[in-house]
């Protein structure tokens, strides 16, 4: 039995196919862009709420606001230009973002909570996991013959999770 499907074009000029039943339920999202092509925000229908991002005097992502909530999230950069981080607002949450020898991130600080993620790498310098310290936990990637990503263990679960295939 064939369904009837409505085609809608979206601001990126992508198209999606809906069937008849989900428009009803859907949101509509509007995308903006500046003057350069780039992500400006994103309007949301019928909630009325819209994001906008903001952008540095090299037009670099600097963070987003979102309306009607009012809260505010800013990126942060080390002196290279890398990100270093982000600050969240009203809460007041901040996380940094640090580096290890190479310029590769390492891991991320929490604040006001205090946490601390640090990300590990294989010999070969592939992301390898990762360990958090206000839970205990750790994560770790498995890789197949290939070196493509295979899934990952979090302890102190027992067991591999989160399997997924690789696609070359």
């Amino acid at each position: 039995m064939w369904r009837k499907f409505f085609v809608l074009m979206l601001a990126t000029t992508s198209l999606q196919l809906i069937a008849p039943h989900a428009i009803a339920q859907s949101t509509k999202s509007t995308y903006y862009r500046d003057a350069n092509g780039r992500s400006a925000g994103t309007a949301y229908t019928p909630s009325g709420s819209r994001t906008t991002y903001f952008r540095d005097s090299s037009g670099r992502s600097a963070g987003s606001a979102y309306t009607p909530s009012g809260s505010r999230t800013t990126y942060f950069r080390d002196s290279t230009g890398r990100s270093a981080g982000s600050a969240y607002m009203p809460s007041g949450s901040r996380t940094t973002q640090y580096r290890d020898s190479s310029g590769r991130s390492a891991g991320s600080d929490h604040m006001p909570a205090g946490s601390r993620t640090t990300y590990f790498r294989d010999s070969s310098g592939r992301s390898a996991g990762s360990a958090h310290t206000s839970s205990g936990s750790r994560t770790t990637f498995f890789r197949d013959s290939s070196g493509r990503s295979a899934g990952s263990a979090s302890s102190p679960a027992t067991g591999r999770s989160n399997p997924f295939a690789s696609r070359r």
